[in-house]
């Protein structure tokens, strides 16, 4: 019994985890949605490839606010999990 408490427990764990971190990334692109929008500036580059130098200022502001957010920065571009879609 003590064995299932614990997987139980460790589960409700990651799950709450999993959940504070989509929370921090809802948060942080809403907040530079939020600051393009109000000076009525463009999403996005015209090449968002890895190696562009100018991947567009949405991808831009969030690389800026991950640098300086290190909860941010942890959950993130490329330590967010993949879209699930794409596994199918």
């Amino acid at each position: 019994m003590m064995q299932k408490q614990s997987i139980q427990t460790s589960l409700d764990k990651q799950s709450e985890q999993t959940k504070s971190e989509y929370y921090t990334r809802l948060n942080a692109s809403v907040d530079i949605v939020r600051l393009l929008l109000f000076f009525a500036l463009p999403f996005r580059g015209h090449d968002e490839s890895e190696f562009s130098r100018r991947k567009g200022l949405f991808r831009t502001f969030l690389k800026f606010h991950a640098e300086k957010n290190d909860n941010v920065r942890n959950v993130i571009l490329k330590n967010a999990p993949d879209n699930h879609m794409n596994n199918k």
